[in-house]
């Protein structure tokens, strides 16, 4: 066990039976990346649901803290800043401690700073996610803790893992379906464009992921275009790599495919994915929109990712292609073929209901 553990454990808290009729300010905590801040949109409404008279609070990351202030069941959001922002992480901490928070939910994996943060915060009641082992020792040994929710890791999707915390606050029946916040504006921008496209069935294609490795490269994108020519494709990139798809629409003669507008945030995007047929994209943020708007989806992933079960979509229409690589990160080596074949078995079964 490493000091920071042993200290951790040190640490005593008087700890009392959990009454909601004593609770009026709740911080969950969530400071990680957009798919994250995604799956724990459930966990929140469903407080918010239980509990009408609790103000919700969130510390979040400059990631994700935009999501989750488009969220009505959302109080404030609090922002954990860069390392080198650490002055402005502290600032946000001092004005959460003014909030006086009676319950604290700790949805993040173990971390010494954030336990200090915790303490530093002296609420009345703390819950926590535990989720894996770190400075040899786990969330349940901590006795600060009042609570935590042990999942079983690997068997169940993120959504589910982060709802068992429900349970530690006396909520037994709850819905896990997932959602995303609508844009009204964008939703508009989003249906003229495809209005303009003039086709039935219209095939998202998103070439960029959150890594540079698990990114779509030019021979992959001509080869899913090509065989997926009796449908139109729209590409979805990040800005940088616009110029460059334009090149590969017009060097390969590509009639069935064009780009789309571009899409300046995420929110953009997520009103295109709406009023897409089906989306086919790597391991990246796009997945979990697409789960929480329901959008039919074959996502692609690194053949040696052991977390799909955690981290996978939950459209009801779905299929996982894997690499065939085992390097950390890359999607190397995955079938196109197999690709194409997953989106033409959706195609068919929505074309069949």
């Amino acid at each position: 066990m490493s000091l920071k553990g042993w200290l951790l454990k040190q640490i005593r808290k008087r700890k009392e039976v959990f009454d909601p009729k004593k609770v009026k300010r709740v911080l969950v905590i969530r400071n990680a990346r957009i798919g994250d801040a995604i799956c724990a949109f459930p966990l929140l409404r469903e407080i918010k649901k239980a509990y009408p008279h609790f103000e919700i609070d969130v510390f979040a990351t400059i990631h994700c803290d935009f999501l989750f202030e488009k969220l009505p069941y959302v109080n404030k959001v609090f922002i954990k800043y860069k390392k080198r922002q650490f002055i402005k992480t502290w600032i946000e901490i001092l004005k959460m401690k003014f909030r006086n928070y009676d319950l604290v939910i700790d949805a993040m994996p173990l971390r010494f700073d954030q336990s200090m943060t915790i303490l530093f915060l002296n609420p009345k009641w703390i819950i926590g996610l535990g989720v894996e082992k770190r400075y040899g020792i786990e969330k349940k040994e901590i006795s600060f803790y009042d609570k935590v929710y042990t999942p079983d890791v690997g068997k169940e999707h993120m959504v589910e893992e982060l709802c068992g915390l429900l349970y530690l606050i006396n909520i037994e029946h709850f819905d896990t379906t997932m959602e995303f916040p609508k844009d009204y504006e964008k939703s508009k921008r989003a249906e003229q464009f495809i209005h303009s496209v003039k086709s039935n069935i219209i095939i998202g294609l998103n070439v960029d992921a959150s890594s540079l490795t698990r990114n779509l490269y030019e021979k992959q994108i001509v080869e899913i275009i090509k065989g997926l020519n009796d449908y139109k494709i729209i590409l979805l990139s990040l800005p940088q790599r616009r110029l460059e798809l334009e090149s590969i629409i017009s060097k390969y003669k590509l009639l069935n495919c064009q780009l789309s507008y571009q899409t300046d945030s995420i929110f953009d995007v997520a009103e295109l994915m709406r009023v897409f047929t089906l989306v086919i994209t790597p391991d990246t943020s796009i997945i979990h929109i697409a789960s929480a708007i329901n959008t039919p989806i074959v996502g692609i992933y690194r053949d040696n990712n052991e977390h799909i079960s955690e981290w996978g979509p939950r459209s009801e229409l779905q299929a996982i292609i894997r690499s065939s690589s085992t390097e950390e990160n890359t999607l190397e080596g995955f079938s196109t073929e197999e690709t194409i074949k997953k989106c033409l078995e959706l195609l068919k079964v929505m074309t069949s209901k």
